[in-house]
């Protein structure tokens, strides 16, 4: 499946929440600030005010928990808790909140390689040949 971008997080957010499109924006960089490239953190780096949106986009079924559990050596129980985030949620097409036409929210930066991109178009031909030339 596809990498989750911070377009498309937003507009499930906006969507299943029905706040509006700066308010699903910032509760996706929260999201997004967490999750990075990975598919589940672990509950115990969020303070409580991130716990609590965490907690509302579960209800959405955007965000899910889950807990695994481990014996120590001592025979101890060690109880970790996740959450995951629900890429099938976020990529539904046909999402219901009651809105006539929900216009989706759209980002340039929508790709995670959009600014490397960006980059290598400034760079002049004279640098090219450079690098080419000692092969970097």
């Amino acid at each position: 499946m596809k990498l989750i971008t911070l377009s498309d997080l937003t507009n499930s957010i906006y969507k299943k929440l029905g706040v509006d499109a700066e308010l699903a924006r910032k509760y996706a960089a929260i999201v997004m600030d967490y999750f990075g490239y990975e598919e589940r953190v672990i509950d115990n780096i969020l303070d409580c005010e991130e716990r609590r949106l965490f907690y509302e986009l579960q209800k959405h079924d955007i965000l899910c928990a889950e807990s695994e559990e481990l014996i120590l050596y001592n025979g101890r129980a060690w109880r970790s808790h996740y959450w995951r985030i629900n890429k099938n949620t976020i990529f539904e097409k046909d999402i219901d909140v009651g809105k006539e036409e929900s216009e989706p929210i759209s980002d340039e930066e929508d790709s995670p390689f959009t600014e490397a991109e960006s980059i290598y178009k400034y760079i002049s031909d004279d640098a090219w040949a450079i690098l080419k030339k000692h092969h970097i």
